[in-house]
């Protein structure tokens, strides 16, 4: 069994937890044992979140992965350009996850294509809150910043 470094998420029959060695584990709670694992490079620091028949993953090494909850397979992974240590978010079909490369990105939830990304002026280390078309990311020497979900370009 692998150690969670995150608290499970609930999918079907099983729970889905991200580890130390950056695994995605599907436990299957019924059973007892592990049914898939799906990896990441680095530790996952923060939780993992829930999206429409996926999982959402992030890495301190920079990665991004989302995998399908029915068949533990990778969906697609891309790379910030510095750690993140926080949780990502999940909107109207798109993945925000704060970087402290002093991005913000935005992901497109169903290919990974990268939506736009916002320059700050200090490495991200909270989460960032997603609600109806907007993402709301507070950036310690500037305060809390709302973005238009699909209004920005990538830069």
């Amino acid at each position: 069994m692998k150690l969670p470094t995150t608290k499970p998420v609930v999918s079907g029959r099983y729970f889905i937890y991200g580890t130390g060695g950056g695994q995605i584990v599907f436990h299957h709670y019924m059973i007892g044992e592990e049914w898939r694992a799906n990896a990441l490079t680095g530790t996952i620091r923060g939780q993992l979140v829930r999206a429409p028949d996926a999982v959402v993953a992030t890495s301190d090494r920079g990665d991004v992965m989302v995998v399908d909850d029915d068949t533990a397979s990778r969906r697609w992974d891309r790379s910030t350009f510095g750690p993140i240590v926080t949780s990502a978010a999940v909107g109207a079909g798109e993945v925000f996850v704060a970087s402290t490369d002093q991005y913000l990105w935005a992901f497109d939830l169903a290919n990974g294509d990268v939506l736009w990304r916002y320059f700050t002026e200090s490495p991200l280390k909270t989460p960032p809150f997603a609600f109806d078309n907007a993402v709301l990311q507070f950036v310690p020497t500037e305060g809390l910043v709302c973005l238009e979900a699909r209004g920005t370009s990538v830069d």
